[in-house]
């Protein structure tokens, strides 16, 4: 339920019409039915902050101004209105809210193989931490239609089914991507501008339709200033025709472009940010091409998080906004003089924790998506949280903590003469238990942005 809209568990309307006529004047607005008994809350484990001693002094302040920004922007007031089915309030009563899931969209690269014997290990790692993931290889054109006309969705369509069972929204990734041979079929290398051209828009036009109401997010353009095979064979405009057949075939998906290199070195991540803004804005947005958000690779090093967020800024400065797409930190860091150094277990810890904060403090970030997980299904070895045997290393204590316990929310009270018990929270849902003598009521609220976040809870006899 956000804001005062009817949650899951309804009011029946012969008790509403009942409490209408039988009001008195210490009654109010009348909500949703609690049920008995408590909540069944998920078991979590809860990790433990990474140490950040490899980071610098400047680093350390970046992280204290982030957490201030966190607790400003991705946090929002809520009140809670205790009364009885006649919408009197309930002054006294005990409540406590404990959010179950993350309205932030915090999520990893997928690639599920059911016949592996760890396949079941794998997704209920997926579960614990994300809400969100993207489809790592099976959407891509080459392991799709790898024969012309042969379109393989069986594995797309098994992925998808498994994520809106779990409630995890999946991104399609990717439509179209000018790297040679990993993104152009063999087949596709035949034929000329024109048909290269008509294959393009078959293959954006049925893929999104054929999912259209279902896959919500896509990257419709992956790396267009490195991978430029579709440029040289069609033309620079093919970017801007990509983006229209995909709005064309669902009109409410949210279309993004996607590239990396922003976070290497400060000089090169710079000019690649500059580049790429420079891009969007001559071939998309100057033509009312239909982009809705920035996706941002996060591949490489352990660097100074200044240049990180020198790079977001300058992306900023577009208006839209940015998705950090494939986040992972490799077993190497960068010092602030550009030496390249090993990093330890403990250093990639600290660069997940850090870099993460980062993000989800900026303004324009509206979801972080880390490429991978887990040694032995990672494209880099050594760059997992867990190892090949699911034994989280450090970085997934440090990934636990922040997205099970830090930016989790758990407050209680008793409500005042009005019945009412406030709190601030991150936004998301919150499982909610209300106890008054030996009696126990639960239910579930949604606490948004942009909403008014007032709930009346109804404890009906």
């Amino acid at each position: 339920m956000v804001g005062r809209a009817v949650g899951a568990v309804c009011l029946p309307l012969f008790l509403a019409s009942l409490a209408a006529a039988c009001g008195d004047s210490e009654s109010g607005p009348i909500g949703p039915c609690l049920e008995r008994g408590m909540p069944v809350l998920p078991e979590l484990d809860v990790g433990e902050p990474a140490g950040l001693q490899s980071l610098s002094d400047r680093d350390q302040e970046l992280l204290a101004e982030a957490d201030r920004r966190i607790a400003e922007i991705r946090q929002g007031d809520a009140l809670i209105r205790v009364t009885d089915e006649r919408g009197r309030p309930q002054p006294g009563a005990k409540v406590e809210v404990v959010q179950v899931r993350h309205a932030f969209p915090f999520g990893s690269a997928i690639a599920l193989l059911p016949d592996r014997p760890d396949d079941d290990t794998y997704r209920a790692v997926f579960v614990e931490l994300f809400n969100y993931a993207t489809t790592e290889n099976i959407l891509k054109w080459v392991p799709m239609e790898s024969v012309e006309g042969h379109i393989r969705y069986e594995p797309v369509d098994a992925t998808l089914a498994w994520t809106e069972s779990q409630g995890i929204e999946l991104k399609g990734h990717t439509l179209v991507w000018g790297a040679d041979p990993q993104g152009v079929p063999e087949w596709l290398k035949e034929k000329g501008s024109a048909e290269v051209r008509e294959a393009l828009r078959r293959r954006v036009l049925d893929t999104v339709g054929r999912y259209r109401g279902r896959i919500h997010i896509w990257d419709v353009v992956n790396e267009p200033i490195h991978a430029r095979w579709f440029e040289e064979h069609t033309g620079p405009d093919y970017i801007e025709q990509a983006f229209r057949w995909a709005r064309q075939a669902d009109p409410e998906a949210t279309l993004m472009i996607n590239e990396y290199l922003m976070f290497r070195s400060r000089e090169h991540g710079l000019a690649e940010a500059e580049a790429y803004k420079r891009l969007i804005q001559e071939r998309l947005l100057d033509t009312g091409a239909p982009l809705d958000a920035i996706g941002v690779q996060g591949h490489g090093a352990q660097m100074p998080l200044s240049w990180v967020q020198e790079a977001l800024d300058t992306l900023a400065e577009l208006g839209l906004p940015v998705h950090i797409t494939e986040f992972d930190s490799l077993p190497v860091r960068l010092s602030e003089s550009g030496d390249v150094e090993l990093q330890s277990p403990e250093d990639q810890a600290d660069y997940y924790e850090a870099a993460l904060r980062l993000f989800f403090a900026h303004p324009v970030v509206e979801a972080i998506t880390v490429w991978g997980f887990k040694d032995g299904r990672h494209w880099i070895e050594g760059a997992g949280m867990f190892d090949e045997n699911f034994e989280p290393k450090p970085a997934a204590h440090a990934i636990r903590s922040l997205l099970n316990d830090r930016w989790r929310t758990r407050a209680s009270d008793t409500t005042d003469q009005d019945g009412a018990f406030a709190f601030r929270g991150f936004y998301g849902t919150y499982a909610v238990a209300v106890s008054s003598g030996s009696t126990q009521w639960h239910g579930e609220v949604t606490v948004a942005r942009s909403a008014e976040n007032h709930f009346d809870l109804a404890i009906c006899e």
